[in-house]
């Protein structure tokens, strides 16, 4: 029985700290993103209401907060979970006044999203289509495993990681840091 009881303390033992030591990387990974200075290639393809533009000539780089979801276009049910933000941008909308979330579909071309996907995706969402993988490249995002939405300050620095969509409590924090 004592052998019992040992080898279960020990187990027990060996899993919190296997926990302690994934959460301690997910914290370091965390911090290592923030504060983090994002580009966006005007190769990058910003359609708004159905409007293809080009970066530099939109309100993207303007200076104010803004919220960022990486998605992945080869993916049907990752573009088909785009519509679950309609009630945190329609919220957004009416606390902030601000309208800048943007979704960034990697691995998918253009005219096979315009033809597959765009009637289902919300128009007033703004989606920015990457076709290469540029964005993630450039900014060196391949380690963001934790959540693909980032918050990003009027300097286009990384401010806060985290998915609002089913997390009241993180959904507060963006709603707050805004």
């Amino acid at each position: 029985m004592k052998r019992i009881l040992c080898f279960l303390s020990v187990v027990l033992l060996i899993a919190c700290d296997s926990q302690s030591n994934k959460n301690l990387k997910i914290e370091n990974q965390i911090n290592d993103f923030y504060g983090k200075s994002i580009t966006f290639s005007d190769s990058l393809i910003l359609i708004v209401k159905d409007n293809i533009q080009t970066i530099s000539k939109s309100n993207l780089l303007a200076n104010n907060n803004k919220i960022v979801t990486i998605v992945n276009g080869s993916c049907p049910s990752c573009l088909n979970e785009i519509a679950q933000w309609l009630d945190f941008h329609k919220c957004l909308n009416e606390k902030t006044g601000i309208d800048n979330l943007y979704f960034i579909l990697t691995n998918i071309d253009y005219s096979y999203f315009k033809k597959i996907y765009s009637q289902n995706i919300p128009f007033e969402f703004q989606i920015i289509i990457d076709e290469e993988n540029i964005f993630i490249h450039d900014n060196i995002l391949y380690g963001l495993n934790i959540s693909n939405t980032i918050l990003l300050d009027n300097e286009n620095k990384i401010k806060f990681i985290g998915d609002p969509i089913g997390n009241e409590e993180i959904s507060n924090i963006y709603l707050s840091i805004i």
